[in-house]
Parts: C-alpha cells; structure tokens; sequence
C-alpha cells in the first residue's frame, strides 16, 4: 500500500497502481507523485511513528509534501534538488539526469 497511499493526504487508489506508472496525481488532494518519492515517503511514516514530522503530518499535510524533505534520525535535513534516473541493463547503468528516462538516451544495440 505505500506507492498507492497519497502521502499528503492518506487518499488509497482502489485496485493499486500498475508498475508501469511512475507518476500520478492524488484524487484526494491533487498532489503530484513520482511512484517511489512517494512510497519512500509513507514507509518513513510508519517506522518514524514518534517523530514530530508525524504529527505535522497529519495537522498540514499539504504543507509537509511541499517541503520534500522527511529527516532521517541523524542524517540532518535535506531537500530534494535535482532527480535522477537509472536503469540496469546488461551492459551496466543507464544514468539519466533529471529523472528522465527516455529510451533514446538508452545505448544502442548494435
């Protein structure tokens, strides 16, 4: 259930979501996901249940999914700037910047 739970707003999609889908927008709250952020996010929910980041959850959060950050105990705070995309394939690791991850940029299979 976590890719399919809204972070922002605990919205569920009836019936989940397809693996192939790796961003959709809550029809809870509008919220835009990007699948694995999101299911990263709602696990960090249920094992940091003691946090204050729980609570401020829960009392705003539309204002905390705007944040994209969640602490880490000892980590620090930090903010999401720049996304990646990978792919393994048999040659190696496919690095896309920006979270693209369009077939073109793939190796050729010559």
């Amino acid at each position: 259930g976590t890719t399919r739970t809204c972070h922002a707003c605990a919205f569920v999609v009836d019936g989940g979501i397809h693996p192939s889908i790796r961003t959709w927008n809550c029809p809870g709250c509008s919220t835009e996901h990007i699948r694995d952020e999101n299911a990263a996010c709602n696990g960090l929910i249920k094992i940091l249940p003691a946090t204050s980041l729980v609570r401020r959850v829960k009392e705003n959060p539309k204002k905390i999914s705007r944040e994209c950050s969640l602490p880490v105990p000892g980590s620090g705070r930090v903010l999401i700037q720049e996304r990646w995309a990978w792919r393994v394939l048999s040659s190696g690791a496919l690095v896309c910047r920006g979270g693209k991850t369009a077939d073109s940029s793939a190796p050729s299979r010559n």
